[in-house]
């Protein structure tokens, strides 16, 4: 539990939110009184099978604090990928800090025990209409807990109904089942870089929408 002064919640607002999103209960105190907790609601996405309840929440990734949590995240699993893929040089791993706080996407996450161990951002597509999903990474080690899935169906929860498209490489076998999971099918492949990664898109129809 954090408590904090009525000035320190007027002017750090968004992030007394954000920490209470995550799971920690924010109190709100008054000339030395605790006057307002702040604690998240029960809101969730569920995912069938789960061995626990996962929730997707909005996150603010413009705080700091936020952006370095899903910074964190996405270093350690785009280095992963990184690997899987076979390839030296993957441009995802040159994302700062400060490109994730000025970025136009929507970012959700997910937390086990107040830290962010899994994130996902949707921006508009710029290819066709509907919107694409710009990143879904999971820390390493918790992978394989549902938290790609949690994520993905908070995702198709907001915006499936105008379609969503993705793109990931060839060779990120996890990754393609889970789209395919999730009623998504591939749309094109194409080559790129000096290292000839192969890049798949996918599609996810609003027709397709159960």
């Amino acid at each position: 539990m954090k408590t904090y002064t009525l000035s320190a919640a007027r002017t750090h607002l968004s992030a007394l939110v954000a920490e209470a999103a995550s799971g920690e209960t924010v109190v709100i105190s008054k000339s030395g009184r605790p006057l307002v907790k702040m604690v998240a609601l029960p809101e969730q996405t569920s995912v069938q099978g789960a061995a626990i309840t996962l929730r997707a929440w909005s996150i603010d990734h413009r705080i700091e604090a936020v952006a370095r949590a899903i910074h964190a995240v996405q270093m350690s699993a785009y280095a992963q990928e990184a690997r899987l893929l076979g390839v030296a040089v993957f441009p995802p791993l040159a994302r700062t800090v400060d490109d994730i706080r000025a970025s136009a996407e929507a970012f959700l996450g997910v937390y086990v025990e107040g830290q962010l161990v899994g994130s996902a951002s949707v921006e508009a597509c710029a290819e066709r209409s509907g919107m694409a999903i710009a990143s879904l990474t999971v820390a390493p080690a918790c992978q394989r807990r549902g938290i790609a899935t949690a994520l993905l169906v908070a995702l198709l929860q907001r915006h499936g109904a105008d379609g969503l498209t993705v793109q990931t490489g060839a060779k990120n076998a996890p990754a393609l089942q889970l789209y395919a999971r999730m009623g998504f099918v591939e749309v094109r492949r194409w080559v790129v870089g000096t290292e000839a990664l192969e890049l798949v898109q996918l599609q996810r129809l609003p027709a397709t929408l159960a």
